[in-house]
């Protein structure tokens, strides 16, 4: 084995390498991501259907959250790295699109993510409901930074962030102008 290289067992199947020679040459790994991206889709699939055989509305999932409306059992729930764990139950919430969404949980806390946007917890939880309206848009600001290679600097400056439910993977279905489900785009197969 590599001197340069330290391997701490974590437990059965999982371990954490360290590598003491920094190569500066590599500034990323594409089929490492590319491996725990393609490990988690399975994880999801298999917690997905899960849920189709048992009755258990899905609302929302990523590849490392699912929201649902039953209880999974204990044994998908742990404290292990990579597994699942409980964070929290809503009572209400609102799913705009990927990585956005809000909620009030049962210990009435807010919760607000919306990708892009580091002030999400700051948008009340009706403008974010108000966006299921169709055509609804909530105009928002945040300081973002911009980098200038000519002038070698960084600044910081407000830019603008428009919210609105989105349609890249999912096609929203609205009753009298409000979102009430959404169904998965159908791609024609090409013969």
């Amino acid at each position: 084995m590599n001197p340069a290289i330290r391997v701490i067992d974590l437990n059965n199947d999982l371990n954490f390498i360290q590598e003491s020679e920094l190569n500066v040459e590599n500034k990323s790994n594409v089929a490492i991501a590319s491996a725990v991206t393609s490990y988690a889709r399975v994880h999801m699939l298999k917690l997905k259907k899960y849920c189709i055989e048992n009755n258990i509305k899905i609302f929302y999932f990523d590849t490392d959250s699912l929201f649902i409306d039953k209880p999974l059992p204990t044994s998908f729930i742990t404290n292990n790295l990579g597994d699942l764990k409980l964070e929290y139950i809503f009572k209400e919430a609102v799913f705009l699109g990927p990585k956005i969404y809000a909620g009030i949980t049962t210990e009435d806390k807010y919760i607000c993510k919306v990708k892009g946007y580091k002030n999400s917890k700051e948008i009340p939880f009706d403008k974010m409901k108000s966006l299921l309206n169709e055509g609804a848009v909530l105009e928002l600001n945040h300081v973002k930074w911009f980098r200038s290679l000519s002038r070698s600097d960084i600044s910081l400056l407000k830019s603008p962030y428009l919210l609105t439910p989105t349609q890249n993977k999912r096609k929203l279905i609205y009753e009298k102008g409000r979102a009430v489900n959404s169904h998965p785009f159908k791609i024609p197969l090409i013969t």
